[in-house]
């Protein structure tokens, strides 16, 4: 198979934000990821699919912006991507006080071509979320 460029890794990572902005069915959402891989977080929580889909029904108008994004290959013709991006969501809660989450996150992923020839996720792992001055914070909840 052909060795996976930093392009395929920004146009997977595009479509995989906008999956989740759009709220893409939990089949949809699923092809992102090899079998088993869960979403990785800053507190030591792993999500699965199920949890992070639930999550983001009660925000809106999220956007995923690059600072910046790295592409190391891997002797097993997989990728190793870190970035750091501007992600904002604003949540839809009844409760007092900010509701605009504004927050810079790390991101590390390990990224394969699936036999398909597709880009997933082998691991995701939002390594840490720097929330911004005034900033609403994530209700981080699993079931």
């Amino acid at each position: 198979m052909d060795q996976i460029t930093e392009t395929e890794v920004s146009e997977f990572v595009r479509r995989w934000f906008h999956a989740v902005h759009s709220r893409a069915s939990f089949a949809d959402q699923r092809k992102f990821f090899a079998p088993g891989v869960g979403i990785e977080t800053w507190v030591g929580v792993t999500l699965r699919l199920e949890d992070q889909i639930a999550l983001h029904e009660h925000l809106t108008d999220e956007s995923h912006e690059f600072h910046w994004l790295r592409v190391e290959a891997l002797s097993d013709e997989r990728v190793h991507a870190t970035a750091d991006l501007r992600w904002e969501a604003t949540k839809e809660t009844g409760a007092p006080g900010e509701k605009r989450i504004r927050a810079d996150c790390g991101e590390d992923w390990t990224i394969e071509r699936g036999a398909d020839g597709e880009l997933r996720f082998a691991r995701y792992l939002t390594s840490s979320m720097r929330y911004l001055p005034g900033s609403a914070q994530l209700d981080l909840v699993t079931q």
